[in-house]
């Protein structure tokens, strides 16, 4: 693998990980989300780690 597809590769892992940090961290906090019903802010948070999940280079 050369260092130009490795440094692609940590940079889309670490983007798809700060995503799903970010809805992590808002259903912890949050009394809907945290039991398993999305409110809107979470239900846009994991829509956006979906997307970034789905639009990511193998």
């Amino acid at each position: 693998m050369t260092a130009l597809a490795l440094r692609r590769l940590l940079a889309d892992a670490g983007r798809l990980l700060a995503c799903y940090g970010e809805y992590m961290t808002h259903a912890v906090d949050c009394a809907s989300c945290s039991e398993g019903r999305r409110c809107a802010d979470g239900e846009r948070a994991w829509l956006t780690f979906l997307h970034a999940r789905e639009t990511e280079q193998p």
